[in-house]
């Protein structure tokens, strides 16, 4: 089992794969952007929620800009 898992991580089956995880990764980010907008009030986008999701796009825009200074 652990040879067929490296395998998926090295890409090898190549074209299938490639789409299987981008289609995973757009669900990853549909199931974010649609939490952002799931709480109403103080604890969502308006509120708290604002704050988090400052900071959970200042980090790694400050990470990038490090790495690429």
């Amino acid at each position: 089992m652990l040879y067929e898992m490296n395998q998926l991580h090295l890409n090898a089956p190549k074209r299938l794969w490639t789409y299987i995880a981008d289609l995973y990764a757009l669900s990853l980010i549909f199931v974010a952007v649609t939490g952002l907008f799931v709480l109403k009030g103080r604890m969502g986008i308006t509120g708290r929620g604002a704050w988090l999701t400052l900071i959970g796009a200042v980090i790694p825009i400050a990470y990038w800009i490090y790495c690429h200074s």
